[in-house]
This record gives C-alpha cells, structure tokens and sequence, in this order.
C-alpha cells in the first residue's frame, strides 16, 4: 500500500505540471494542428497512468478521468472547442476542469435537478448489493423482483397517467378506449416484469454475485457525485451534473445521449459525431450521414472501451466490449429511423413500457457483451472486496474511536464522564438532538398560529431556557462551548427577535430544515453577494496551518514569556474560533446549496475598535444585539437626550449585555464563581468604543487622520493587551485553554492514526 501511495502522490503532480503547461500555452500557441502537437505527448502520459496502479478503484478512476477525459479534453481545446474553451479565469480553474470529469453550469435550472435524497437512497442501495455475497439466491431474487416493479412504477407515477389521457383527448376518444389502453400497458408491464425476473433468475443461477452489475453503475455514480461536491466546495460555482437517472430513460438514443455519462457525451459529439456527419453530409442525404455519424461514435467508444478494459486487466481484448457498443450503434441508429416512420409516431408507447424495454435491453446486452470480460477477470470481485475493505476500515475506525477516544482523554487528565462511557455519551447525543429537532420544529409552526408580539414571547421563553441548560450536559470543553455558542447564546437570541418578527429568522425560512440550520447554527443567508469582498479562499490553509503550529507550541510553555504566551492564546482563541465557524459554513453550504454571509471579516486588519466590534469580528453577535439592544435602547433614550448622547448609552449598554453573557457562557464552561473580569473587558471596550465615536466626530480627528497600518497596531494591540489582562486570567485559572489545546492535539492525533492505519 506504500507503493501505491506514492504512485498516487506521483501521477498527482505529474498530472498538475502537465495540465500547467498545457494551460501556459494558449498565449504562446494559437490553435489548430502546431497546439494540438504540443498537447499530444501529455495526453500519452496520461494514457500511461493507469499502469503505475494494483488497486482498481485508483486504477479505474484514473484511467477515466485522466487517460480518457482529459485527453479528449485537451484534444479538443487544441481546437479551442470542448468544455476547456471559453479558457477557465485561472489555472487551478483550468486543472480541476481538466482532470475531473466535470463542467461549469452556464444556466442552472432548478426545476430539472436530482431531488438531493435521491443521493443517500443510492449509496444505501450499493451498501445493500456489497452484502449480496452474504444473501441466498432466493433473496437475491427477490430483491431482483422489486427492483424491477419499483422502475416500473416510478415510470407508472411520474408520466404514464399524464401522457396517456392526454395522448387519446388529442384524438378524442372515449374512457372506454383509454381503460383499454391502460390494460394493454398493464398487460406489457406484467409480462415485461415476468421476463425481467426470469432473467434475474436466470443471472443468480448461472454467473456468480450477479448483482455485481449494479456494482458497476453505483460506485461510478457515487465517486462523481463526490467530485463534484468536492470541487463545488473549493470553487463554488454550479456543476453540470454527469447522470441523469439513467433508469428512467424511454430511449437507447435518450438512454446515451441525455442520461447516460454526460460528460462523455459532451466530448464525442464535437469530437466524433459532427465531423463525421460533416464529412458525410455532402456525399449522401443528411439521414444517412447522421446514422454514419452515430455508427462511428459507437465504434470508438466500443475501441476506447477495449483500451479501457486492456489497461485494468492485462488481457488480450475479446471484441466482446466493441460488439457491444457496436449493437447498441446499429440499435439506436435503427431507432432514430423508426422514430420518423409514420407507424411510430401514430402509435406511441407509453413511458412506462419504454423505460422497461430500454433498460433491460441495455441490462440484458450487459450481461451477454460487457460483463463477462469483467468476470473472467475477477474484476467485480475485486471491485466488490475493495469497496467491502473500505466500508470495514471504516467501521474498525469507528469502534476504534470509541475505545480510544476515552483512554486517552485520560491520558490528558481531562476528566470527560460522558466520553468514558462511549454508549452512555451516544445516547445522551441523541436525546438532546431528538430535543433539539422538537423544540426548534415547535418555534417553526408557531409561527403560523400566534402573531409576533409578547404572547409568541411567551411560547418561545421555555425553548430558549432548554437552550440554557443543554451544554451542562456534556464535560468536553469543545461541545460544551460550541451548544453555549450556538444555541444558549445565538439560538435564544434569534428566537426571542423572532417573536417580534425581526432578525435573521424574519422573513421565515422556506422550509423547516432552513429555519432549524438557521436557527441552531451561526450563520445567515446573504442577499446580495459581493464577489469584491470575498475573502480569498487561500487564507484558510494557512490559518489552519498556524493553529496546528499553535498547538503545538504549548509543549514549550514553561520556556516562554508572558508576552509570548498572551501572544499564543490570542491566536488559538481567534483561529480556533475562525476555523470552527468556516467548517459549520462549508457544511451548510453544501447542504442548502446558499451564499451565507461570513462570520468574520479579517479581525487583525481592523482600524479601529468601532471597525472591530461592528464590522469584522464574529458579524453574527452584531447583527443580533443591534436589533435586540442597540436599537430599542437610542430609540428610548432619544426622548430624554440628545441623538448623541443616546447613541454614546446605546453602544455602552451593548457592550454590558455582551459582558454579562458572556460571564454567563463562561460559567457554563468552568463551573466557578464569575469575578467580572469578563464583564469589566467589555464595558472597558464600550466605553472605550463610544469615546472613540465622540473623538471621530471633532473637527481635529477629521483634519488629522492616522495612516492604516498605525491605526490597526494600535487597534489589535489594545484588543490583545486588555484581553492579556482581564479576559485570559480566567481562562487561565480553570485551565481551559490547555484543555482546548489538548482536546485539539487528540483530534490531530487521531486522524493521522486513522490515515496511517488506512494506508498502511
């Protein structure tokens, strides 16, 4: 496995080097023939590839994303055609749509996409066709059986009904005529059935495992599902998607064309079918030209096929493969003719027999060409052990964890009653979740029955005291902290402005799953994106980098000044904190597929203590004390005094609410007595804030401005000297940052046991 590491660790950065240099010369090289001369040694290294592997996942994965995608996709960019041209806006853009089989969406249409729990029902069907080898042959059947009623009454559901009564209204007929119609489809559909049943009788008896042919489809379907979410996350743009159900299609020339492998499609067509239809169309009738130019397509794919099948099995090439793709060629081009018969499109057959004919064509065909050369080979076999391997490592890891995980907390000193049980801890978990989902589900549909004011208060009052006491029930000062963040302070919060109809909960979310995201996480949908002020995307690595660096730096404590120390805390505190909220965003953002607005806006460039509390650290405790205290409280004063002077009451009391609540977390997390130092730092800085406001509105601030880079020294120095002298002493005191450190050193420690495990 150490070899295949590195092998992968090597084709990686050959793979990246070589996409670079084929990204640098399209400013050298204009297109055409002299390009694609310069490109063709890169995509013979890429053919190569494959062969540096024994496992076949990696193997497999390689050759298609590498050896053929990238390929053709250099081929055709050396034409400045193909899904490479318009060129990418930089090079990572350029090698991830290069090397992954993916595409930028120009036009999302939200209506067509996949329903996202169409995804998990997937993968528990592949978890259930791994296991098939632990099944009897009459379970096997069995589920052979419903699967094939299940894909008929999908088809039933969705568009049989529909199409059929307004295909015989169109010519007027009768009910009568449309029961007769419906009988005659439910006549094909039980004899389509009882042959498909036959036939999956027929596999369980005569080819070993024979529902690893769903091995083949699931795990290609999974991988580039995972791909793409991955690459969605680092470059945040919309995905073409590269299947579309292919059960569900009523056509060879549906199943292949628009469902099937999209990408691969989307790369033949300008490199295969319409140079061959060109060439053809001004020697014979267009018709004929368009079946030559299917027939060749088939014809390649069946030849790179071979090549593909050549490369994971080391076996002399059957034509087996080839034959296949060539009678799914002649199949398809004859029903392209059909289709234009009039016979045909008199008499159309319904969706649901399509569907039916056209999938087991393309099972049955599967079974009779392309499988065989995969079982003499032991390819599913194999397929199917790997993925088994992988699904056992993970589970040894999981049990693993719960073992460890608690000894060597005590390793640590750190006593965590509720990890030493790990079952005592899992239930526990999901209580308080169960918990959580009922109340946050109760605060939605109130909504509905009670109008905003003090009654939906009153409502709302006892699931914000829930929220209070959830973090004494675990000793983990990284949950603990996290449930006192996120729902005792920010939740409750959120939910008392939403009695009131104001917030980040007002409007109301569209759905329950939105309001409890946004409910019990610190995050908030944002309206109006800024591409400007994005945050690049680099700065993340490098603040996890310097966290990891941060840990382990307390190693050295005993040899390090005070300054240094107050220095070390500071930066484990905010980066902490930063990598926290940006990892429950990335989340969030792959869950509800929105743009969330950031929670921090670059702290240490801060110009003042004004820019600092108000505009760049942790956005969401502003954006909720404004409305809640900051407001009410210059709207009453107003009255009584001047704006001025009603503003300087409103910032302060803002920052005595901060102070207090935050006494309050931190003896949710320590258990000991508040001091008020905690509260003291705040309204220092309010005060502070609000003299700083005073001093900006005199005539000799504005005539007399200090440069950027004095203010922000200044600006940070004061937040971390007067966090050194009243806010960290009582963190120091209860020993809480050495059990943040700890706690985060474990985590470390574990993922690379499990990394190291995994690889060797």
């Amino acid at each position: 496995m150490e070899g295949e590491t590195i092998s992968l660790v090597i084709v990686c950065i050959s793979a990246i080097i070589s996409t670079s240099y084929c990204y640098y010369i399209t400013s050298r090289i204009k297109a055409g023939v002299f390009r694609l001369l310069f490109v063709l040694p890169v995509c013979a290294l890429f053919h190569a590839f494959p062969l540096f592997f024994s496992t076949l996942h990696i193997s497999c994965c390689v050759s298609i994303f590498l050896a053929w995608l990238a390929s053709f996709k250099l081929i055709l960019f050396s034409f400045d055609r193909g899904p490479l041209f318009p060129l990418p806006s930089n090079i990572f853009r350029f090698i991830c749509f290069t090397c992954l089989p993916i595409k930028a969406q120009q036009n999302p249409k939200p209506k067509n996409q996949i329903p996202k729990w169409v995804f998990p029902i997937k993968v528990a069907i592949f978890g259930v066709v791994l296991h098939r080898g632990r099944m009897s042959p009459d379970w096997a059947r069995f589920l052979a059986v419903m699967a094939t009623f299940i894909v008929s009454g999908v088809g039933h559901e969705r568009k049989l009904s529909v199409n059929g009564v307004c295909h015989w209204s169109k010519n007027n007929e009768t009910m009568t005529e449309i029961t007769q119609g419906e009988t005659i489809s439910l006549v094909i559909v039980c004899v389509s059935a009882i042959v498909s049943t036959s036939y999956c009788y027929y596999i369980s008896t005569r080819i070993k495992a024979g529902v690893f042919r769903l091995i083949s489809v699931l795990p290609l379907e999974i991988v580039l599902m995972l791909v793409k979410l991955l690459v969605f996350i680092i470059l945040g743009c919309d995905l073409e998607p590269q299947f579309n159900e292919p059960y569900l299609a009523t056509s060879l020339q549906d199943f292949w064309g628009r469902r099937w492998n999209l990408m691969v499609t989307q790369l033949l067509k300008p490199a295969i079918y319409i140079p061959v239809w060109r060439l053809c169309n001004g020697r014979m009738s267009s018709d004929h030209a368009r079946f030559l130019a299917v027939m060749a397509t088939f014809i390649f794919s069946g030849v790179a096929h071979e090549v593909f099948f050549f490369t994971l099995t080391f076996e002399m090439p059957t034509g087996e493969v080839a034959c296949f793709f060539v009678l799914h060629g002649v199949c398809t081009a004859a029903e392209i003719a059909a289709k234009r018969t009039e016979f045909v499109r008199r008499w159309r057959v319904s969706p649901t027999v399509s569907r039916l004919f056209t999938v087991g064509f393309v099972v049955m065909t599967s079974g009779w060409l392309l499988f065989p050369t995969a079982a003499r080979s032991n390819m599913l076999d194999r397929a199917a052990n790997e993925a088994l391997l992988s699904i056992d490592f993970f589970k040894r890891t999981f049990d693993e964890w719960l073992v460890v995980f608690p000894s060597s907390y005590k390793k640590w000193h750190v006593q965590l009653d509720s990890l030493t049980n790990p079952c005592r801890s899992l239930i526990l978990s999901r209580t308080i979740f169960l918990l959580l989902v009922i109340s946050v589900s109760y605060c939605y549909y109130i909504s509905s029955r009670i109008k905003a004011g003090v009654l939906r208060l009153i409502s709302v009052v006892p699931v914000c005291a829930f929220f209070q006491v959830l973090p004494l029930f675990f000793t983990s000062l990284h949950l603990s902290s996290c449930l006192a963040v996120f729902l005792s302070c920010l939740a409750s919060a959120k939910l008392v402005l939403f009695s009131f109809d104001k917030g980040s909960l007002f409007p109301l979310p569209s759905n329950i799953f939105r309001f409890s995201c946004f409910t019990c996480l610190p995050i908030k949908a944002q309206q109006n994106p800024n591409p400007k002020n994005q945050i690049p995307k680099w700065l993340f690595p490098i603040k996890v980098a310097i966290f990891a660096v941060v840990l382990h730096m307390y190693d050295y404590k005993q040899y390090m000044s005070p300054v240094v120390l107050l220095v070390l805390y500071t930066l484990h505190v905010y980066l902490e904190l930063d990598i926290a909220l940006m990892l429950v965003k990335l989340l969030v953002l792959i869950t509800l597929g929105c743009d969330l607005e950031p929670q921090a806006d670059e702290p240490y460039l801060a110009t003042s203590l004004q820019d600092f509390w108000g505009r760049r650290w942790n956005l969401m405790v502003p954006a909720i004390l404004r409305p809640a205290i900051y407001i009410p409280v210059r709207q009453f004063c107003r009255g009584l005094m001047s704006s001025d002077w009603a503003t300087f009451l409103a910032v302060l009391a803002t920052f005595v609410a901060s102070g207090v609540a935050h006494e309050v977390f931190f003896f949710a997390l320590t258990f000991e007595i508040p001091t008020g130092e905690v509260a003291c730092f705040f309204v220092l800085h309010g005060v502070c804030t609000t003299v700083e406001v005073a001093m900006k509105r005199t005539e000799f601030v504005r005539r007399w401005r200090v440069s950027p880079t004095v203010s922000r020294l200044l600006t940070v120095g004061f937040v971390v000297v007067t966090s050194g002298w009243l806010l960290f002493p009582t963190l120091a005191r209860s020993d809480m940052l050495e059990k943040l450190a700890n706690e985060a050193l474990l985590s470390i420690d574990f993922v690379k046991r499990t990394f190291y495990s995994f690889w060797w």
